[in-house]
């Protein structure tokens, strides 16, 4: 599967965590300098967590191996034909 193939909501899932893991490993390394090493340990785990998250999300959409449902929002209301409503 090229990467143009995969779907919108995966790509932004995919560049949400590898940024979080960019920005989280660039604190850990500000921490690291200007303060102790147990202060930047977090920021390093959280940037190793959600690295791996991200590749692994990307092997998966890769492989096909996913579910997604793009054409309907979590705030999605039935049609008014499909109300259920008791019509009195």
């Amino acid at each position: 599967m090229e990467r143009t193939q995969i779907p919108m909501p995966l790509q932004t899932q995919i560049l949400i965590r590898l940024a979080l893991a960019v920005c989280s490993l660039i604190a850990g390394n500000v921490c690291l300098v200007f303060f102790t090493v147990t202060i930047a340990v977090p920021f390093f785990l959280l940037a190793l967590l959600t690295a791996v998250s991200g590749c692994h999300l990307y092997r998966v959409v890769v492989r096909g191996r996913y579910l997604c449902r793009a054409e309907r929002g979590a705030h999605h209301r039935p049609a008014p034909s499909q109300s259920y409503s008791d019509g009195g």
